[in-house]
């Protein structure tokens, strides 16, 4: 698990301890009719060999040229000798076609890069994509992370997150989420820590805790918003989800902590003419209420409708008690242009999962799917307790429905990544799990058909 997931981990209890104020709203839902189960099929299964181990990320395709094949990355393995980076490998970079996995690139803790977490943006066969760690010998020695392309006729260009001004970092250090683009290919993303902000509340030498930048084609770096640059981190800290951008170029995303109530923030950085100015559109975890029932600390970014309305997932908050101290077991939440906040599911830990850290995808008929980490109560789990995750469908009248339970070791457990919807599918990967020949725990690769699904439409899901 990365190192930005750790820092979480370990803030978890304490930023959740800030006294809150202020009201929020929570959905009157109408029952409705529920998906049923889809049809599981698993499509890889990685073997910590050439292939890589633990897919954290999940798949996506080739925006411009649809050829079939799907993009994605994984993780690698931390090394447990003192200045080892990677036990096994350092993660690489793959695409997936016909049932045929192929590595398109092997990173080894360089100045190439180490542990990528995000998904990939590919255009024109041209891969984008950032790593957690590598880029150098900084940030305890494993680096601070990189921005790289791997163009379609071969080779590998990097930007390097914090090399030579450390412990400064203020050009961003670990970034957790994958890119996006816009029409001239220019890449925007987050970085975990870093920037020039106070840095209150990292708990980290970083100096700032985290950072929105964009990137050029030619990989020049413009900081556009250093987080925790406001007294008590009000203005949020730590951003790990991916950004969304409207039509208008205004970006949106979420932090994990800071905010009014320290649990994290919805935030719009507007565009005019260039310039980005940073605006809260929600602070998580008011009123002061027993497991934050409006959610808590969401990991992952929100996506947009057409009528501007975003939608996200915390993954704690939602009122009762899950994962023995954790307040709530997550939420589903949409908020609105006028600020309208409303929860549409709080997650119970049972049947329908728990722990959502995966933004959610949408298809033509506003139907929404995700996934949750834990929960579903798999059967044939290797943590029966907890649940090994599930996939989950939410339609627009509230009802939620697991329309996949991950409970058996081989098809893989604690899916992580994004979901891609095409065809009529739902594809995505498990971040561990799966029975290969050197018996490795390394992670799966699976569809799902949902029955009756519509065209995607024309939300930004990313």
């Amino acid at each position: 698990m990365s190192d930005a997931i750790n820092l979480t981990h370990k803030l978890l209890k304490a930023v959740l301890a800030v006294s809150v104020s202020a009201a929020s709203m929570i959905a009157a839902l109408t029952p409705g009719q529920a998906f049923a189960a889809g049809k599981f099929t698993l499509l890889y299964t990685f073997t910590g060999g050439s292939d890589g181990e633990f897919p954290e990320a999940g798949l996506t395709i080739d925006t411009t040229n649809d050829t079939g094949a799907l993009y994605g990355t994984t993780f690698g393995a931390f090394g447990s000798a003192p200045g080892k980076n990677c036990s096994k490998g350092c993660g690489n970079q793959y695409s997936f076609v016909n049932g045929h996995l192929s590595t398109n690139h092997s990173f080894h803790a360089g100045n190439d890069g180490a542990f990528p977490t995000g998904e990939v943006a590919v255009r024109k066969g041209t891969i984008y994509g950032t790593t957690e760690r590598g880029g150098g010998s900084a940030c305890g020695g494993s680096g601070c992370g990189t921005a790289f392309l791997l163009p379609a006729k071969g080779g590998e260009t990097v930007f390097r997150f914090c090399t030579y001004e450390f412990p400064a970092c203020t050009k961003g250090a670990l970034p957790h989420a994958g890119p996006i683009l816009d029409g001239e290919g220019n890449a925007y993303g987050t970085t975990a820590l870093g920037g020039t902000a106070t840095g209150y509340e990292c708990s980290s030498n970083f100096e700032g805790c985290g950072t929105v930048y964009m990137l050029t084609p030619t990989l020049g770096e413009t900081v556009l918003y250093n987080f925790c640059s406001k007294s008590r981190c009000r203005d949020g800290s730590i951003p790990l989800g991916r950004l969304s951008r409207d039509d208008t170029g205004n970006l949106y995303g979420t932090t994990q902590f800071g905010g009014d109530y320290g649990a994290g923030t919805v935030f719009e950085l507007q565009q005019t003419n260039g310039k980005y100015t940073h605006h809260v559109l929600y602070s998580f975890c008011q009123k002061n209420l027993t497991g934050c029932p409006d959610g808590a600390i969401p990991e992952a970014g929100v996506i947009e409708d057409k009528a501007g309305n975003l939608y996200g997932t915390a993954s704690a908050g939602g009122g009762g008690g899950c994962e023995g101290s954790t307040p709530g077991c997550g939420v589903v939440y949409k908020l609105a242009p006028d600020g309208t906040y409303v929860v549409l599911h709080a997650f119970a830990g049972g049947k329908d999962g728990a722990l959502p850290q995966a933004p959610l995808v949408v298809d033509g008929a506003g139907t929404l799917y995700g996934t949750t980490l834990k929960g579903g109560n798999g059967t044939d789990c290797k943590n029966k307790t907890e649940g090994c995750g599930t996939v989950f469908a939410l339609t627009p009248d509230g009802t939620e429905t697991p329309i996949y339970i991950f409970s058996s070791q081989s098809n893989g457990r604690q899916p992580e990544g994004a979901l891609l919807l095409k065809n009529g599918y739902v594809y995505g990967a498990a971040r561990v799990g799966g029975v290969s020949e050197s018996k490795c725990d390394c992670g799966t690769l699976f569809k799902i058909k949902v029955a009756g699904m519509p065209p995607t439409g024309a939300w930004r899901s990313r």
